[in-house]
C-alpha cells in the first residue's frame, strides 16, 4: 500500500535566511533532517519555519480548550 500525501499549493516553509523567524515564539519547524515539529527556532538545527495555524472556534470546542 502506497502512502498518500496532501500538500497545499498555496503555503510553503519559510527560509530563515530570507525570512527571519521571530525569537522566543512557538512555530512550525522543519529540521535539517526533514522532520516537522512545533517549537522554538534553533538556527543550527532548523532549515524552515512557518507561523502556527489559527484554530477556528468550532474546532476549539471539539478539543475542549479556549487557549489553543
Amino acid at each position: 500500500r502506497q502512502m498518500k500525501l496532501i500538500v497545499t499549493p498555496d503555503t510553503h516553509w519559510l527560509n530563515p535566511d530570507k525570512d527571519t523567524p521571530p525569537t522566543q515564539t512557538k512555530m512550525f519547524l522543519l529540521s535539517k533532517y526533514g522532520v516537522a515539529s512545533i517549537g522554538f527556532f534553533q538556527p543550527d538545527f532548523h532549515v524552515g519555519w512557518f507561523p502556527l495555524l489559527k484554530i477556528p472556534q468550532d474546532i476549539k470546542q471539539k478539543i475542549g480548550t479556549e487557549n489553543a
